[in-house]
């Protein structure tokens, strides 16, 4: 990777096709990634693509490529999953932008027989690896604050066992009537005719979503045994709710209104 960092115009780039060689995560996905996050990137200056030629078996080939400074090439590789290869290649790219500075500064040639200058061009070579180790993990210990939802989701989805809607709403820091609403509007369950109770849709049901738990009680003014079944809300369906009711309010199904029977 002798090139992993370029002159591009007025300014120090580096390229995804660099940074999915140096990974080892093919370019195709890190393109993905880019895209995905492109507005957190744009937050360092407009992400540029051009096609460039490269080398295959069969010849020369061109693509698409995008190229990135220095803090939206170090923020991409962030949201990286960390492998041994991965953590390597971070420091490599923060220290390849910090040594082309360095030569594009044309710094003059210490004077190795002076002790002071041998030592002074030893601890600025020092301070920059260190400099790089700790830029990448402050970014790092950024992203992992900024990608709580994420987070969230994956843990909700891998929980076991259900819960009452109220419990629901608790786990998604809602209000128990505001949440049943919710199920209502977007035909998730309907109310009961004729009586208490809400009841779930098979359709949800059958995705994971919803489930039923009958419990029996005795009837306080007919003595009766009777049961009432009681919409629980899966650890799925939480996962669900979360991308639901966090990215814009509830709208009824197609064709289906709340207060109507399956």
């Amino acid at each position: 990777m002798s090139d992993l960092v370029i002159i591009h115009g007025d300014q120090l780039v580096t390229t995804t096709a660099a940074v999915a060689e140096g990974t080892g995560v093919q370019h195709k996905n890190v393109l993905e990634l880019l895209r995905t996050y492109v507005g957190d990137l744009t937050e360092f200056g407009r992400v540029a693509f051009e096609t460039l030629p490269f080398e295959t078996a069969g010849g020369t080939q061109t693509r698409e490529v995008a190229l990135l400074n220095e803090d939206q090439a170090t923020l991409l590789i962030t949201y990286m999953r960390n492998n041994v290869v991965v953590r390597k290649f971070k420091i490599a790219l923060v220290r390849s932008f910090a040594d082309m500075r360095k030569r594009l500064a044309a710094p003059q040639i210490p004077d190795f027989m002076n002790p002071a200058a041998a030592a002074r061009a030893w601890a600025d070579e020092l301070e920059a690896k260190q400099l790089a180790v700790v830029k990448v993990e402050q970014l790092e210990h950024q992203v992992a604050e900024l990608a709580p939802a994420a987070a969230g989701l994956e843990r909700i989805a891998n929980a076991d066992g259900a819960m009452c809607v109220t419990d629901a709403a608790k786990t998604l820091q809602m209000q128990p009537h505001k949440l049943r609403d919710a199920l209502l509007e977007m035909a998730w369950m309907y109310r009961r005719q004729g009586r208490g109770g809400y009841v779930a849709y098979q359709d949800k049901i059958h995705s994971g979503y919803l489930k039923h738990k009958v419990g029996n009680y005795k009837d306080p003014e007919t003595g009766e045994n009777k049961t009432n079944p009681q919409v629980l809300v899966t650890s799925k369906g939480l996962a669900q709710l979360s991308k639901l009711l966090g990215a814009s309010a509830p709208t009824p199904g197609p064709g289906r209104s709340p207060s109507r029977l399956s």
